[in-house]
């Protein structure tokens, strides 16, 4: 419920507010009491000079009235739609992948990062956390150095894909690469025999794979329990840095 006062009224009266029965000697006077009297605080409208009755009518009345365009994130109360979309633009940010906003741009990036799978170094989203995490490697520092040339990777089975590939300087490769791994003494934990077409297995969930290089890509993920170090991987990974 609101209370709309006659202000054209050719009545002569005093400036009464009749939510607590009050008289003032000015319009101003009497408006001034019903934004800031601690009866009326959160209830008057004064754009619209309304009275309601709670805080929660004058809500509803903003949420509805064309004379009120209410900011969805600090509340900000602007005088029409092309106002609140200044105010959006200029004040807040919004989230790209699902188009919800967010009060500062350090809000924004956590939202991306926790709520889609977000690359935030380079502004990119990806469909799942497996996609997310392959690309992150191109990001990774470049640490390992080629067994055969003085090139760097990021990763193990970067660098045994570089081999793989012939490219490498020293001439190494898919053939031989497999001629390497098969001749190590632990290649009895990862590889399923010489002449099939997939010729090795994760060594903990038997996986299969072609290439070695598909392999080490395995182990460097969560996909199992499998790691580089400390097992026959990183035994192998030793006989290959040695034999190329």
């Amino acid at each position: 419920m609101y209370y709309d006062y006659d202000y054209d009224s050719d009545y002569d009266y005093d400036y009464e507010c009749e939510v607590c029965d009050r008289s003032f000697s000015s319009q101003r006077a009497l408006n001034d009491h019903r934004m800031y009297a601690a009866v009326h605080r959160g209830r008057w409208c004064k754009r619209c000079e309304l009275q309601f009755d709670s805080r929660a009518e004058l809500d509803s009345h903003k949420a509805v009235s064309f004379n009120h365009s209410v900011c969805a994130v600090c509340q900000v109360d602007c005088e029409s739609g092309y106002e609140l979309d200044e105010h959006m633009n200029e004040e807040h940010f919004q989230c790209k992948g699902c188009l919800k906003w967010a009060p500062s741009a350090s809000d924004l990036s956590t939202h991306m990062e926790k709520a889609h799978y977000y690359c935030a170094q380079c502004e990119r989203f990806f469909e799942n956390e497996n996609n997310l995490r392959q690309h992150r490697k191109v990001h990774a520092p470049l640490i390992m150095e080629c067994y055969g040339c003085e090139r760097r990777f990021a990763t193990t089975s970067a660098m045994l894909i570089h081999l793989e590939s012939g490219k490498c300087d020293s001439g190494v490769n898919c053939d031989r690469l497999d001629s390497i791994a098969y001749r190590c003494y632990q290649s009895r934990y990862y590889t399923n025999g010489w002449n099939e077409y997939y010729q090795y297995k994760c060594p903990d969930c038997q996986t299969k794979f072609r290439y070695i290089s598909a392999l080490f890509q395995h182990a460097e993920s969560d996909a199992c329990n499998q790691r580089c170090n400390g097992t026959s991987l990183e035994k192998l990974r030793h006989y290959i840095s040695i034999s190329v």
